[in-house]
């Protein structure tokens, strides 16, 4: 558990929390799905994020994303 009283943290403590952590009640906005973008998608959707928007200049790579649920 992380003790907000702290200023910092080993990498194993803050792994610790972030795999306690319930991230379904989270919305997150990904701005821009190119190489990057797509990257932060899907680690998004493996920390559980309960609702991922994203925007892009370009429709084309969006299709990608309209048949995933």
């Amino acid at each position: 558990m992380i003790d907000n009283s702290r200023n910092f943290y080993t990498s194993n403590e803050l792994a610790q929390a972030i795999k306690q952590t319930d991230f379904s009640v989270c919305t997150a906005t990904v701005v821009g799905f190119g190489n990057m973008g797509k990257h932060y998608v899907e680690a998004l959707r493996a920390l559980g994020v309960g609702q991922i928007r994203v925007c892009s200049r370009s429709e084309a790579p969006l299709e990608t994303l309209r048949n995933v649920e």
